[in-house]
């Protein structure tokens, strides 16, 4: 809009913009803070674990403190221009079954290629090492699972329940 532009009204600018003037003259009241805030969050986590979607990132925030729905992390993420990285369907060539007869750990080992190894470049078995092994202990006690209701392992092994919301991040 050129508010300086005497030969265009702001109305038939409006309109050649296809917009209503109430558009042009509205100021939102609402308090961005907390969305700015979460924002940050999403987009840490994000950079350390691009393998999150909309889910997996708001069962995380719920376990910092954080909660939100899926409908809020899904128009935060969006609106950072933020996708989760994940594969694509594979068919299996050899029609034996064998991933049903492993599943869980065939589930395990593709969870922990695509978020881990294949995000990282080891130049060395302990480096590998060591990542696998902070890997796992993030896996353990800060990633939720689906198959546990959106909970962390270590919680329900130890009987703790999830964070309550206490303020910005506090777990209690």
């Amino acid at each position: 809009m050129e508010l300086e532009n005497t030969m265009i009204s702001l109305s038939r600018q409006c309109d050649l913009l296809g917009m209503s003037r109430s558009s042009f003259y509205y100021r939102s009241r609402r308090d961005n803070t907390y969305n700015d805030f979460l924002m940050r969050l999403i987009d840490d986590q994000y950079t350390q674990r691009p393998t999150f979607g909309v889910e997996k990132m708001r069962d995380w925030l719920r376990n910092q403190g954080h909660w939100v729905n899926e409908k809020r992390v899904r128009r935060l993420m969006r609106l950072m221009g933020l996708e989760a990285v994940y594969p694509k369907p594979r068919i299996s060539m050899d029609g034996r079954g064998r991933l049903y007869d492993n599943i869980f750990v065939e589930r395990l080992w593709r969870t922990v290629k695509y978020d881990e190894v294949y995000l990282n470049d080891y130049i060395s078995v302990p480096v590998a090492r060591n990542g696998l092994g902070n890997y796992f202990e993030f896996y353990n006690t800060e990633r939720s699972h689906a198959s546990l209701d959106g909970k962390i392992p270590y919680d329900v092994y130890f009987g703790i329940s999830m964070a309550r919301n206490t303020g910005f991040g506090q777990r209690v």
